[in-house]
């Protein structure tokens, strides 16, 4: 899990969004936290507009914390309850 944070001001617009997603569909307010989980390591950018129009956009690169590890079963079982009396 990762979280994202940022503090802009004085823009246009601003989005956030994860590698391969339009970044059209993703506006975000000046001020936000954001917290993701991604399976895979995977880009997170955020685009703003500034007041005379130009474009910044930075990379904040998130590693998956589960890389190449598979599910292990620990215990697997069955309860039977004791017969009542």
């Amino acid at each position: 899990m990762h979280r994202h944070h940022w503090r802009v001001s004085n823009v246009k617009e601003i989005y956030f969004y994860e590698q391969g997603q339009s970044w059209e569909n993703h506006p975000v307010t000046g001020n936000e936290d954001r917290t993701v989980c991604p399976s895979q390591s995977t880009s997170y950018y955020l685009r703003v507009v500034k007041s005379d129009y130009s474009v910044e956009t930075q990379e904040q690169r998130s590693r998956s914390p589960h890389r190449s590890k598979r599910p292990v079963i620990t215990s697997f079982g069955l309860y039977r309850p004791a017969p009542s009396r």
